[in-house]
């Protein structure tokens, strides 16, 4: 009960009392206590059936609670349960985006080999990865912008390829000022920790590719899939994971279609028969062997689009 509501009853019981002792109905000390207990325990019951005090709260919570600043927040948006957002993502719970079935346009299919002299005016983007391509089993005519650590965004932005005069540009910068007629792209794995790892990652190579095309408007874009990781990394419980692997393969496939890149499968070239990388193929659980490398390489050697040259002008 309200303190001010005992208050105002016990003015009243008093005020009854002094009436009723100036009346002469009271005349004994006992007859006044007596009075009193009656009034005030009248008072409380009446107090109590009236519901005298302040509302309670509607039942259920459907309402906004109110913190300790004065903001008001929506049911269930309290801080108490929210999940932080530098927590590392659960990349299981982000549905892949919808692949084409069967083999398109866009899918590379197995080709006569061809030599060295291919990749003469190619070049290669990527991580730590193809930079163990370049070194173990590369084609020495080809041109390589590689960086451990980069990400799909990074190229465009993080100063990694120092020029000619000793400064520093992003990769794709670097680019510019050269002709090259395809264009090998094999990112992805340094993006497994973002947090919103596909959405990101999409956006990312989507505007790679746009900005690729504007310095090389005459370019095929070769997008290579992503090896898969042994099952002794898989059991480390890390984001670096088949699973999300397999996730980013599917937006690979999906950004060929979409942007009209060729697709180099390359993840198949390199699985046991539980999806894993051999471990034999991998001294760390995730960069490739010499061994591996040149199976890469064998690989893109068979996996070309030869054009005439009316195909030559329009793309995939």
């Amino acid at each position: 009960m309200d303190v001010r509501i005992c208050l105002l009853l016990a003015a009243e019981a008093g005020l009854a009392l002094v009436l009723l002792w100036s009346a002469g109905v009271l005349r004994k000390p006992a007859h006044v206590l007596c009075a009193a207990l009656l009034l005030a325990g009248g008072g409380v019951w009446f107090a109590a059936r009236a519901d005298w005090g302040p509302a309670a709260p509607p039942d259920g919570g459907a309402g906004t609670s109110q913190g300790e600043d004065g903001s008001q927040s929506a049911p269930g948006s309290g801080s108490q349960g929210d999940v932080s957002p530098e927590e590392p993502p659960d990349s299981s719970q982000d549905p892949p985006p919808e692949e084409k079935t069967g083999q398109p346009a866009w899918f590379v299919p197995e080709s006569q080999a061809v030599d060295a002299g291919w990749y003469d005016d190619a070049v290669f983007l990527g991580d730590s990865r193809l930079d163990g391509f370049r070194l173990y089993a590369g084609p020495s005519g080809a041109a390589y912008f590689t960086e451990v650590g980069a990400k799909a965004l990074s190229i465009q932005e993080k100063n990694t390829e120092r020029l000619a005069d000793g400064s520093k540009v992003p990769i794709l910068k670097a680019l510019e000022g050269r002709t090259f007629s395809k264009v090998y792209l094999n990112l992805g794995m340094n993006n497994l920790g973002d947090y919103d790892l596909q959405k990101e990652f999409v956006e990312a190579y989507a505007d790679d590719i746009d900005r690729i095309r504007a310095i090389q408007p005459d370019c095929d874009i070769y997008l290579m899939t992503l090896f898969p990781v042994t099952a002794e990394q898989e059991a480390k419980g890390s984001y670096v994971n088949n699973k999300a692997i397999d996730d980013l393969n599917s937006c690979i496939r999906y950004l060929a279609a979409q942007k009209g890149a060729y697709l180099l499968e390359v993840d198949g070239l390199l699985r046991d028969g539980d999806g894993n990388l051999p471990s034999e193929d991998s001294f760390d659980g995730i960069h490739l062997t010499p061994d591996a490398c040149k199976l890469w390489r064998s690989y893109l050697d068979t996996h070309t689009i030869q054009k005439s040259a009316t195909e030559s002008e329009r793309s995939p």
